[in-house]
């Protein structure tokens, strides 16, 4: 295994902002007092207030363990790595130069590094890297812990910069500008789902991240970072965190029935927000969407919060997949509706129960919006199965299609 550090330099937008060290106990964050000093400091996380004190192993892990990835690929980099099954400290150590908004975390004593740059990849080894196991950690590429990226999440996904029709992997910190997702074996055609849902998403006017497929190899989707801008020659970290991050859950309670977040608590989040009512109705459209397009992993790692300073909006939308489509998927709701988690125990009483929860005085106006939301989505599923179609003609299109029009139409009778 490994030599692991026993402190992390934690910087924010580049800046020293904290420590992270790691204790019998677990590894426990504290601001640092010249980031605190600075009258324009602002915290890390909702969860992280501004403060001397140090935080308790828990609080720190909700951030800084929210930012690794989960399942097989986490499983994967620690037997690649060599690193220690279930230790987050020893992963951030590795793998925390580039992470999801504007964290990164560096071992201590600072070693020195190249300057930040990217490694253009040729068209041979981007299909060579499609290939891997894991995309994540692409070692017939770069030698094992060269690549120090981070993202959360069971699906295996690399940051990449997309520029110009190339694709290069970010090096010594730099950041990347899109995600690079790769076919996955268990899941047939889940690159031509998740492309068809987030363009259905586009197409009824609900914020979503922009996504188009990648011609090489067996194919590949590729999704802009919402988190990241450009500006002029320069591309700029934007600070993000999910809800479980933003409310206080481990990635271990992402599910409501593990204990995790419901809606009620998503919305309550948002009234913190510069426009709550405007970002409320935002995560209203999106949860009510979720139900049309039968996506039953929108638990609270999948919704997320976008900084601009101290306030924030609900960020786009992400990984939108109809997950029924594949049988050995879970069927129940992540998060209820009304105290309801089967989807086709979905009502109006269902329905009316979950308006009260977003804090939406008349009900009327969220069956409205259902029935808007489904007509739109009727329209449209020709478009966007025409789309996508062209792209890739993969078979699991048609059955998408059916499942969301037959679903659509179900809720437009049931709610009507």
């Amino acid at each position: 295994m490994t030599t692991t550090p026993e402190i992390l330099e934690v910087r924010f937008f580049g800046r020293r902002a904290g420590l992270l060290k790691k204790t019998p106990a677990g590894s426990v964050f504290h601001y640092l007092p010249d980031y605190l000093e600075n009258p324009d400091a602002i915290p890390l996380s909702q969860s992280l207030p501004l403060q001397a004190e140090a935080f308790s192993p828990e609080q720190s892990a909700v951030t800084f363990g929210n930012l690794l990835p989960e399942g097989e690929v986490r499983r994967y980099c620690e037997t690649v790595l060599r690193l220690p099954p279930g230790d987050d400290f020893a992963l951030l150590a590795a793998l925390g130069g580039e992470c999801a908004g504007a964290i990164s975390l560096h071992p201590l004593p600072a070693e020195e590094t190249p300057e930040p740059g990217y490694r253009d990849l040729n068209s041979h080894e981007l299909k060579q890297l499609l290939e891997e196991p894991f995309v994540f950690q692409p070692i017939s590429l770069e030698p094992p812990g060269r690549l120090r990226l981070s993202l959360a999440g069971a699906q295996d996904k690399l940051p990449v910069l997309f520029r110009d029709g190339k694709v290069s992997l970010p090096c010594n910190g730099a950041p990347s500008s899109h995600l690079l997702k790769p076919r996955n074996p268990r899941f047939p055609g889940l690159v031509e789902n998740e492309l068809f849902c987030l363009r259905l998403a586009r197409q009824v006017g609900i914020p979503a991240a922009e996504a188009e497929y990648l011609s090489v190899g067996e194919g590949a989707l590729l999704i802009r970072r919402y988190d990241r801008d450009q500006h002029g020659d320069e591309l700029v970290r934007l600070h993000q965190e999910d809800c479980c991050q933003a409310l206080g859950y481990p990635q271990s309670r992402k599910y409501q029935q593990q204990g995790g977040p419901g809606f009620k608590e998503l919305f309550g989040l948002l009234n913190r927000s510069r426009q709550p009512i405007l970002e409320r109705r935002k995560l209203l459209r999106l949860a009510l969407f979720n139900l049309l397009i039968e996506n039953c992993d929108a638990h609270g790692k999948n919704f997320s919060l976008l900084y601009s300073g101290t306030s924030f909006t609900l960020a786009p939308a992400y990984d939108l997949v109809c997950t029924t489509v594949y049988g050995g998927l879970d069927r129940r709701l992540a998060m209820a509706y009304g105290g309801i988690d089967q989807l086709t125990l979905i009502d109006r009483g269902a329905i009316e129960a979950f308006s009260r929860e977003a804090g939406e005085p008349k009900p009327r106006f969220t069956l409205e919006l259902l029935a808007e939301l489904a007509d739109t989505c009727l329209e449209q599923l020709p478009v966007v199965q025409a789309q996508v179609s062209s792209c890739s003609p993969h078979e699991i299109l048609p059955e998408v299609t059916q499942r969301i029009e037959h679903r659509c139409q179900v809720l437009l009778k049931s709610c009507g």
